[in-house]
């Protein structure tokens, strides 16, 4: 199987943390995202049951020298029907914690808040989130683990574009092996 026809599988099959939204499938030509450096990086649009494309992203401050940075887990709460889902949790998504080696990043400690745009402190957003995956998931050695290969992404980067001033942000960035 060739690269796009593995990129085209995972645009094709989100893993089960989006599962509970809508998705459709995006590209980012102007964010350069962290990662290993793979070329398999879907991404996509998410939104809710309701159809609303507009969220309250819920995550966990850790202040760091020039600002803060969001911890998992992740919560996304639709700006107008009010439900609110898990949107990624690294004790439990991506590749580590799929394969039972746990958590590869720091997890939240306190109290849950909003993320605010830098630019107008909103705190809508639409809500689009980027999988990095190795290319050896197709090469026979992870077939009897009995997870999907959607489920073993290496990094997750979550990006929000502020609903108000459609300033675009990386909310938070996850290495998961």
């Amino acid at each position: 199987m060739d690269s796009a026809q593995m990129l085209e599988y995972f645009e094709s099959h989100p893993p089960r943390n989006i599962a509970g939204f809508e998705t459709m499938s995006v590209t980012f030509p102007d964010i350069r995202f962290d990662g290993h450096g793979e070329e398999l990086n879907p991404a996509f649009w998410i939104k809710c049951k309701c159809g609303s494309d507009a969220h309250q992203i819920h995550g966990f401050k850790l202040i760091v020298e020039d600002g803060y940075i969001f911890l998992s887990p992740l919560e996304v709460e639709c700006s107008k029907c009010s439900v609110r889902r898990g949107l990624l949790d690294t004790d439990v998504h991506g590749y580590d914690a799929e394969l039972g080696h746990g958590s590869s990043t720091r997890r939240a400690e306190g109290e849950a808040t909003h993320f605010r745009c830098a630019n107008c402190s909103s705190v809508n957003f639409n809500t689009f989130v980027r999988f990095e995956y190795p290319q050896d998931l197709f090469d026979g050695s992870f077939d009897d683990t009995g997870k999907a290969k959607e489920d073993l992404y290496t990094w997750t980067t979550c990006v929000g574009r502020c609903t108000g001033c459609q300033g675009i942000w990386i909310v938070a960035d996850f290495e998961c092996a």
